[in-house]
């Protein structure tokens, strides 16, 4: 309670049958609630009857706004060493509006009154100032707007927006509004509209009624702001008064967003291979966030790759191919904060050019195809060779397959040619040039003398045990054909080199044939060639393995000019499997090759030295070879293979020299060849792609040399027995690329 107005202290006259009354006006800021009134009786008065004790209880003093009664207030409490009565009642009372106060007592008579001309504080009498009121008590009217006992302020600043606050100190209602730094502030009315200067909504705005202490606002979070800017956020407060007291300005508080959480570097780019671990992408550094960064990626990685949630890097070896995704890597505080970045991820198939046994299954299939044909070729230039060099023709048929094995001693034993120690029949001459040898060349003639051994020790053991001999000769067996054949076994292995991988082949070539004299001077001939390749390449168990067969037929003219004219031509087929292990996958395929090749050879007429003869020749070779396209199968790494395409052209000058003496009751011809080679063979083109990926890889199977030479050293020796041995050394040289040594042995024994 307030109290409103004074006490009167002075004494007054006497007035009798009076019912005094007081108009009276509130001031502008002075309306209020009135809840009891104190009034003054004259202490003087009539004492000798009692008065004023004996009347206080009946008086009653009534409040009205011109002719109605507001409220009368009635007996309340009397003071009778004051003489004075609080009487109480209710009212509400407007600001700057006039009233009237009456006093009026039931059962009184006559009562007297203070006099005064003391107005009451908070009052303006216009009348009636005879007889005052003492004073008027109540809820004083609310006339102050409040205030902030906590000032405005914002916090939880984020890079979208923050969290208003304020606190006044009484019930009433707080208003606020966001503007841009440095605009105008915005009048009271309009920040309670929630507008800015100019009128227009402003950027964010919001009011909050607090009734209970404290008075404190529960604003919720602002999120709609722009990063890393600067905003001015204006307050203002009224009380809850029926005509609310607001305050007479607005309060500024200056404020700044932070940055906007981010990921460095945003975006990033891998290109990975099946099979090959990739290069980790780089670890994020992560700016305006709250606690620590925990990341998470969507949609799922590709298999084999993962990601570490502390630093966001992406690692691994993946198994599978995939085109370039994008994928979302995302950021998150611990506490506040959330930012995305973006990892474009393309998973290709490793290039099989870069696979050595795609490479080397691709050159095996072909050297396979290639040798092939070669070797038909081969066989009937050695059919000719063979009667070139043997004229008899009790000797025209012929079995010559040629077996050889990669343990020196086994295949001396099988393919030497040497006799045994009873047979050598050296004689005093021959010693002495063995003698001669020694000293002028002692390390050659010792290594000689070694191989010499070897060979009269396995010519004992065939003398114990039996001669091991697939080679015999005859004359025509049907009609006037003869009949022969030729081949080679190959049993052993090649180790691995820096430029290759390690192969273990066994390959046999064996060929048969039919030849007749053709006019008086001609040879008429048919060829069957059947072969079998089995290549293992490297040590992971890729191999190449073949089915061959081929048919030529061969003619050998004698011109007028005395040139002699030798030509074949002949059809081929092979069946290659393969199978190439990659990583765990095994992958397998068949392919088809079909061939077409032939020779041509000129030799001139022999130029006769005393025993040697000397025989220049040129001779051209050709092959056309088709491999089938074929798809290997066994997983997702197999291969599609386009067609190939070989051809093939060899142009070869040279000469034959043969020479015969005699040598330990046997006739010895030592023979020598040189020639040389040019390539024309074109490049073939190699193409291929994964099965189920368009994507195609090519490349290019190059010859290996363009001038190729071959040396051949030999001896043919025909014991009195009529058996016939021979050995040959031949080189041949890729220049600038490479080259082979080989080694040839055979035997011939008479079939009768």
């Amino acid at each position: 309670m307030s109290t409103i107005g004074n006490p009167v202290t002075s004494s007054g006259t006497f007035r009798s049958n009076i019912n005094p009354t007081w108009t009276f006006q509130t001031s502008a800021l002075s309306g209020g609630d009135v809840t009891s009134i104190v009034f003054q009786m004259n202490t003087n008065w009539n004492a000798g009857f009692g008065y004023p004790d004996a009347i206080a209880t009946g008086v009653f003093i009534q409040i009205l706004s011109g002719a109605t009664t507001l409220e009368t207030f009635t007996h309340s409490s009397y003071d009778s060493v004051t003489k004075r009565v609080t009487l109480t009642g209710s009212v509400t009372l407007s600001a700057n509006t006039t009233y009237s106060l009456r006093v009026d007592c039931t059962g009184c008579g006559n009562v007297g009154f203070d006099r005064s001309s003391t107005n009451a504080t908070g009052w303006t009498f216009t009348s009636g100032t005879e007889f005052p009121i003492v004073s008027l008590d109540g809820t004083a009217p609310d006339v102050t707007a409040p205030t902030f006992d906590v000032a405005p302020a914002v916090g939880s600043v984020t890079s979208s927006g923050f969290t208003p606050s304020a606190s006044i100190d009484e019930a009433g209602k707080i208003y606020y509004v966001v503007v841009a730094d440095g605009a105008t502030a915005p009048s009271v009315a309009q920040v309670k509209a929630g507008q800015d200067s100019t009128g227009s909504s402003a950027l964010d705005s919001s009011n909050a009624t607090v009734s209970s202490s404290p008075f404190t606002s529960s604003f919720s979070a602002i999120t709609s702001l722009s990063a890393s800017t600067a905003y001015d956020v204006y307050f203002v407060a009224e009380d809850d008064e029926g005509t609310p007291n607001v305050q007479s300005s607005v309060t500024k508080v200056d404020t700044t967003t932070s940055g906007a959480p981010s990921l460095s570097p945003s975006t990033q780019t891998v290109s990975g291979t099946v099979g090959t671990a990739i290069t980790a992408t780089t670890a994020y550094t992560a700016t305006d966030f709250t606690g620590s960064v925990t990341y998470s990626v969507s949609p799922s990685l590709p298999s084999g790759l993962s990601l570490d949630t502390s630093t966001g890097v992406i690692s691994g070896t993946p198994t599978a191919a995939q085109s370039a995704t994008s994928y979302t890597v995302t950021g998150a505080g611990a506490t506040a904060g959330s930012a995305t970045a973006t990892v474009s991820i393309e998973i290709m198939l490793a290039s099989p050019l870069e696979k050595v046994d795609v490479i080397e299954s691709v050159e095996s299939s072909v050297n396979a195809a290639v040798n092939f044909s070669g070797n038909s070729i081969r066989t009937v230039d050695n059919r000719l060779a063979f009667l070139r060099n043997n004229t008899d023709k009790n000797k025209t048929s012929r079995q010559g397959i040629k077996v050889s094995f990669a343990d020196p001693l086994i295949d001396a034993y099988v393919n030497g040619t040497q006799s045994g120690i009873a047979s050598l029949g050296f004689d005093e001459r021959a010693a002495a040039e063995a003698l001669t040898k020694v000293a002028s060349n002692p390390e050659g003639a010792t290594a000689s003398l070694s191989d010499k051994l070897v060979e009269v020790v396995m010519a004992e053991m065939k003398d114990i045990f039996g001669t091991v001999n697939l080679n015999p000769t005859a004359g025509a067996l049907v009609g006037d054909w003869s009949v022969w054949t030729d081949g080679q076994i190959t049993v052993g292995e090649i180790d691995a080199s820096t430029n290759s991988a390690a192969q273990d082949s066994d390959s046999i070539n064996i060929a048969g044939g039919m030849d007749r004299p053709y006019g008086d001077l001609g040879l008429i001939g048919v060829a069957l060639n059947i072969g079998q390749d089995d290549i293992d390449i490297g040590s992971l168990g890729s191999e190449v393995e073949s089915d061959n067969l081929s048919l030529s037929f061969y003619n050998v003219k004698q011109l007028p000019n005395k040139l002699g004219l030798e030509t074949q031509f002949g059809l081929g087929k092979m069946a290659i499997d393969t199978k190439r292990i990659d990583g765990t996958q095994t992958l397998t395929g068949e392919r088809d090759a079909t061939m077409a090749f032939g020779s041509i050879s000129l030799r001139d007429e022999p130029l006769v030295k005393g025993s040697a003869t000397i025989t220049p020749y040129g001779r051209a070779e050709w092959a056309y070879i088709e491999l089938d396209g074929y798809s290997e199968t066994g997983g997702n790494l197999a291969l599609n293979y386009d067609k190939q395409h070989i051809n093939r052209y060899m142009l070869f000058l040279g000469f034959d020299v043969t020479y015969e003496t005699t040598y330990a009751n046997g006739k010895l011809k030592p023979f020598a060849a040189f020639a040389y080679g040019l390539d024309l063979t074109r490049d073939s083109d190699v193409g291929m792609n994964y099965v189920g990926d368009t994507t195609a890889y090519s490349t290019k199977l190059e010859k290996t040399a363009t001038s190729n030479l071959m040396l051949r050293l030999g001896a043919d020796y025909e014991m009195k027995d009529g058996v016939t041995s021979s050995f040959a050394y031949e080189r041949t040289e890729a220049l600038g690329a490479g080259f082979s040594n080989s080694l040839r042995f055979y035997i011939n024994v008479p079939l009768d």
